[in-house]
């Protein structure tokens, strides 16, 4: 007895057997990528929490944050005093804190974030607002 099944039926159930293929390779080179690499990237993380005396619990996480406000102070605390005994000039300490902060940020590397003081906020607000004064 021969069965015959048409060129349709036989291309539909090669694409599917194709298919069937790429997915189970996609699933399982997927798990090998994510093991690898996000797993390497997980690992450094926590060696990185664990280097800073930090642990990966959240009640730690906060006792981290203070740890590194601490330091940051305590470094602050040893420039400043630095500056203000052998600076000549006058310090402006708003400028200063506003210098610190806009540091912060830059450091962070983050293309997207910035940090205006007041003056700074108030002028970019209103150059978004597009009114323009002037002749013409």
């Amino acid at each position: 007895m021969q069965k015959k099944i048409s060129i349709g039926a036989a291309l539909v159930i090669v694409l599917l057997c194709c298919l069937a293929t790429f997915q189970v390779s996609y699933v399982a080179l997927q798990n090998k990528f994510e093991k690898k690499y996000l797993g390497e990237a997980v690992t450094s993380v926590n060696n990185l929490y664990a280097v800073s005396g930090a642990q990966s619990s959240a009640g730690n996480n906060a006792q981290s944050g203070s740890d590194f406000i601490s330091r940051l102070a305590s470094k602050m605390a040893e420039v400043d005093s630095i500056y203000r005994e052998l600076y000549l000039g006058e310090l402006d300490d708003d400028a200063l804190i506003d210098a610190a902060i806009a540091g912060y940020v830059a450091g962070t590397g983050d293309d997207y974030a910035a940090y205006y003081n007041t003056v700074q906020f108030e002028e970019f607000m209103s150059d978004l607002e597009g009114e323009l004064a002037g002749i013409g």
